[in-house]
């Protein structure tokens, strides 16, 4: 049986293997061990290779310091994952399930798009260079795509949220909607130059002398300000208190809305601030948080579901775990 209307999830499988192959002359860590079995999965081995290739990916992808202890109990996740992923397999091919080789041809042709690598003799080397093989890729796409189908099929669609539901968390943690006060800024800057300190002290003070008389800031910094954001009129955006440097939080404190400040000197510039607009703490209303929300119960609901369908595979299965430590852990 093929897998129906699989070709729109392509694109999620590729996620799925993110890091499986990337652009690098960088040799992988290798462990020398012997190829023992490490687990028995109804029967079905996993071998220690297997399991410290696996791991030698995720200690590169998280950049896992070189301790045996902390690399030793990611092993042992690695290795329930590997478990978890097998029984999911089996699964799949109980129900015949099956990836079309075409699937694999087209994420590789994208791939190498996304890589910019020219042809697929370069995209050979580039794995071999992961020490992987096209082999190797190709299970590790087709094992991928099925475990993300049996997700949908068994879990995904369990999975529902309702408007009450979202309602009630919203309520159960109305605090962490809690808008901070913010301030809008706007910047003039003006930098010492080769003409020195008293000639950008003039310069700034022209600004200054500018804005006083009525000229709207904006206007004012488009034509004076020497920052990047004189050509949003010296826009900064909307910050919290707390974001600010001490020396410009001390400042804007002392403003109202649409007041301007004496120039600064930090460094080698010269700043004029305005306070564009404040605003007062508030409640974010639950319009505006409802998709964050429903995304939250979705992804806790779907955790769950996840747990709870490999937990009943595992009650179903025979599993020997036969992992013994490297030499030299603990």
């Amino acid at each position: 049986m093929t897998i129906p209307s699989l070709a729109p999830r392509l694109a999620l499988a590729a996620a799925a293997l993110a890091g499986a192959v990337s652009v690098s002359a960088q040799t992988p860590v290798t462990v020398e061990v012997v190829d023992e079995v490490v687990a028995l999965v109804n029967g079905q081995m996993i071998s220690r290779s297997e399991l410290e290739r696996q791991v030698t990916i995720q200690v590169e992808r998280l950049g896992i310091p070189d301790d045996p202890t902390v690399i030793e109990d990611l092993r042992r996740q690695v290795l329930n994952g590997m478990v978890d992923n097998t029984l999911i397999l089996q699964v799949a091919a109980q129900r015949g399930m099956r990836v079309p080789d075409r699937y694999f041809e087209e994420w590789k042709q994208e791939t190498m798009k996304e890589m910019n690598v020219p042809d697929e003799e370069e995209f050979i080397r580039q794995v071999r260079l992961q020490g992987s093989s096209m082999e190797e890729l190709r299970k590790q796409f087709s094992e991928g795509v099925l475990i993300s189908e049996i997700r949908r099929q068994d879990i995904e669609e369990r999975v529902t949220i309702s408007e009450p539901e979202i309602e009630q968390r919203y309520g159960e943690n109305i605090e962490d909607f809690v808008r901070a006060p913010q301030v809008r800024l706007a910047e003039l800057v003006v930098h010492v130059g080769e003409a020195g300190e008293a000639d950008a002290r003039r310069r700034i003070g022209e600004a200054q002398a500018l804005i006083a008389s009525g000229t709207d800031f904006a206007e004012v910094a488009r034509v004076r300000s020497e920052s990047d954001s004189a050509e949003s009129g010296g826009d900064l955006g909307l910050f919290q208190l707390d974001e600010l440097d001490d020396v410009f939080r001390q400042v804007v404190e002392g403003l109202e809305p649409g007041g301007v400040s004496e120039p600064l000197r930090i460094g080698e510039s010269f700043y004029v601030l305005q306070l564009a607009s404040r605003t007062e703490e508030s409640t974010i209303g639950l319009d505006e948080v409802r998709n964050q929300i429903a995304e939250s119960l979705y992804a806790e609901k779907l955790q769950n579901e996840m747990e709870r369908f490999v937990r009943d595979l595992r009650e179903n299965a025979i599993v020997e775990i036969r992992l013994e430590p490297v030499p030299g852990t603990p």
